[in-house]
Parts: structure tokens; C-alpha cells; sequence
């Protein structure tokens, strides 16, 4: 039985961890553009060793309803943002100050804002994982349950 709470509680986990992706895909997409960027070098430590990472830091601005807005958010998911600094193609390689952006905007809150509105390939293959061993831990439970 635990094996079967353990995967329903992953699938669930990860339901919950994607909530914001799905809402996103719902809201405005409006031109925008940005107002500073710079990229963050840092170490991060995969299972035994520790790689080169980088994580872009940007300001845009955008304009709703001819208010204006100034926003900082990439992605909803930190981890989305990271990159391993190994020749990988950045994402953000065309965001220069000024550069046009599109600004994925809350239609009922327009402070809320997002340039990443989905995970990144990378991320989506950790989310699809989480959820196969969710599926694969109530299949072998279940098994379990009704062979021993």
C-alpha cells in the first residue's frame, strides 16, 4: 500500500509543481521589451560533481491597458531558468537591452507576468519522469497488493 501512496503522492507532486504552466497558457501574450539582463555564473553540484551553471537575471517592461508595467520573471520554476555552461544553446542568447520579448500576462492580474510560460524540454523531461516512476510505483504496488 505505501507503494501505491508513494506514486499517487509523485504524480500528484508534480500536478501541483505544473499548475502555474497550465494557468499560463490561458493568459495574454503582449509585446514587451528589455530593460536590463545580465547572466549569473554559479556551481551546482550534480550527483558527484559540481558543474558550471549560468542563470539569466532580466527587467522588462511591458504595457497593459496603456499603464506600464516593469516584471522580472522568467519562469515560474527556478530550475527552469538554469542552463549547464557546456556550449548548450542559451535561450536568452537574442535578449539584449531594448530587445522585444513576448510577455505571457495574467489577463485578471497584469502585475503577474512570465516570458517562459511552459518548462523547458530539459525541465518537461523531469516532470514526465517523476510522473512514469509515480505510475510504475502504483503498478508494482498494486501487483504486490494482489499477488502476495
Amino acid at each position: 500500500m505505501a507503494l501505491i501512496i508513494t506514486g499517487g503522492a509523485l504524480i500528484v507532486w508534480v500536478y501541483v509543481a505544473t499548475a502555474s504552466y497550465r494557468a499560463a497558457r490561458r493568459w495574454c501574450v503582449i509585446e514587451g521589451r528589455i530593460v536590463e539582463i545580465e547572466v549569473e555564473a554559479f556551481k551546482k553540484p550534480v550527483v558527484y560533481v559540481v558543474l558550471d551553471y549560468l542563470r539569466p537575471h532580466v527587467r522588462y517592461e511591458y504595457v497593459v491597458d496603456g499603464q506600464s508595467f516593469i516584471n522580472n520573471r522568467i519562469s515560474f520554476d527556478r530550475a527552469n531558468v538554469e542552463v549547464p555552461d557546456e556550449g548548450q544553446a542559451k535561450y536568452w542568447k537574442e535578449w539584449n537591452r531594448g530587445s522585444a520579448v513576448n510577455v505571457f500576462v495574467n489577463p485578471n492580474k497584469p502585475t503577474e507576468t512570465v516570458l517562459l510560460p511552459a518548462p523547458r524540454r530539459e525541465r518537461s523531461r523531469h516532470y514526465r519522469t517523476v510522473v512514469l516512476a509515480g505510475v510504475l510505483l502504483i503498478v508494482v504496488g498494486a501487483c504486490l497488493e494482489v499477488y502476495v
